[in-house]
């Protein structure tokens, strides 16, 4: 076999070129290397320009047409049916409340119709012509009669219906009686009240108390008090009327009230007791010695 050998001459130069090559395979097989490496993932700048929305337009300062329109509104009715409702109304002898006024309501939810008629001599009233629904009825007559509690029922549409109303008087005196102090204490001084009320119907229907003035009312004690002051005396512009008494003898007693009409009133006085026993402290004595 032919065999081909070197020249002994070329094996520096043959040396030389095999560690460069070898030099340039480790390089690559390096570079090889990192290119199957995990990369951390690229940073993305945006070189977008934000995008700044523009304010609202401001109206406030724009004029709107004026639109001519019409309001409308739902008035409850009671007239224009084909019921009616009627009676008599009475004082409370029995006799005719003539003069006196009847209020009729007819109530549907939260609103109300309403209408008067006036009582006739013979005590008799009438209304005619009204729509069916539920009513409120009552009666009263300046400045003496009213109705306490109302007449509420269901007319129907074509109903003829009777109410008959019973009015209480308001006309009347009430008294008021007040003694201070309480109770009344030997050998002082003390101070009664009296008020004279008159329950009085108003135009609406409405009783009320007024303090009745200008009455002549006379005080007449027993002989547990005895007068400071005038018995006679006339009530000012709230009726009231004022005494000044002095308690004389332990015990309870009354005093008379006698109006000008001649009517009498009696009232029982608180009982008269002891005065306290003083709640100071005497001095210390004194001892000088001698």
């Amino acid at each position: 076999m032919y065999r081909r050998y070197l020249s002994p001459l070329w094996m520096p130069a043959y040396s030389a070129l095999v560690r460069r090559v070898l030099v340039i395979v480790a390089v690559v097989v390096g570079l090889s290397a990192c290119t199957h490496q995990s990369a951390a993932p690229p940073v993305v700048v945006s070189t977008s320009t934000p995008t700044t929305l523009p304010p609202p337009p401001n109206a406030s300062g724009v004029a709107l047409p004026v639109t001519r329109g019409v309001t409308t509104t739902t008035r409850l009715a009671i007239q224009g049916g084909s019921a009616s409702i009627g009676g008599r109304a009475t004082d409370p002898s029995g006799a005719p409340a003539a003069g006196a006024l009847v209020h009729l309501e007819r109530l549907v939810g939260d609103n109300i119709a309403t209408t008067d008629v006036a009582v006739a001599a013979d005590g008799t009233w009438r209304a005619g012509g009204l729509r069916g629904g539920r009513y409120r009825v009552r009666g009263w007559r300046v400045p003496d009669l009213a109705m306490t509690s109302p007449d509420i029922f269901f007319l129907a549409a074509t109903e003829s219906h009777t109410s008959n109303l019973s009015l209480n008087r308001f006309d009347q005196l009430a008294y008021s009686f007040a003694v201070a102090p309480n109770p009344l204490i030997y050998g002082e001084a003390a101070n009664i009240a009296l008020r004279i009320n008159r329950r009085v119907v108003s135009p609406a229907g409405v009783v009320g108390n007024h303090g009745e003035s200008g009455v002549l009312v006379t005080l007449t004690p027993n002989s547990a008090v005895t007068l400071e002051s005038a018995p006679a005396i006339t009530t000012d512009a709230n009726g009231q009327g004022f005494w000044s008494v002095r308690c004389v003898a332990l015990g309870s007693g009354t005093v008379s009230v006698t109006l000008a009409t001649g009517e009498v009133q009696v009232y029982q006085l608180p009982a008269c007791v002891e005065p306290p026993p003083p709640t100071t402290v005497p001095p210390p004595a004194t001892t000088v010695a001698p």
